[in-house]
């Protein structure tokens, strides 16, 4: 009987260890996406107020000149603008009408999908 005690013992201690890694890598598991979709929130809130921040400028009456043509600008992961290896990209376009300039603010990441975009009306004199 003593053998058999024993044996279940460390079955027992086995099967604690099991449940105590796959609780440990279970917990990891959702703090790191948990994370991740945190910084990914934040870039976004940074880039969507540069985009508020561009469509002030656009409305007022001293626009910036870098903003009379159609243009992109891209982000890495933080929302910060970079050259190259963007992340994400806000298309700047603009539809030259008789009476007004209508500018599309698209902002797009990596695998062009579309997460924020809204037009801006601008009447020209």
């Amino acid at each position: 009987m003593r053998n058999s005690s024993q044996r279940l013992f460390i079955y027992e201690m086995v099967l604690a260890v099991l449940i105590l890694f796959v609780m440990i890598s279970v917990t990891n598991l959702i703090f790191v996406r948990s994370m991740t979709q945190h910084k990914k929130n934040q870039a976004l809130m940074k880039i969507s107020e540069e985009m508020v921040m561009i469509s002030e400028d656009l409305q007022s009456d001293n626009m910036n000149s870098i903003y009379r043509n159609s243009i992109e600008i891209k982000y890495d992961t933080s929302g910060n603008r970079v050259e190259s290896n963007n992340q994400y990209q806000l298309e700047i376009n603009i539809e030259n009408k008789e009476d007004y300039d209508l500018y599309h603010l698209i902002l797009r990441d990596n695998l062009n999908v579309e997460l924020l975009a809204w037009d801006i009306v601008k009447v020209v004199k």
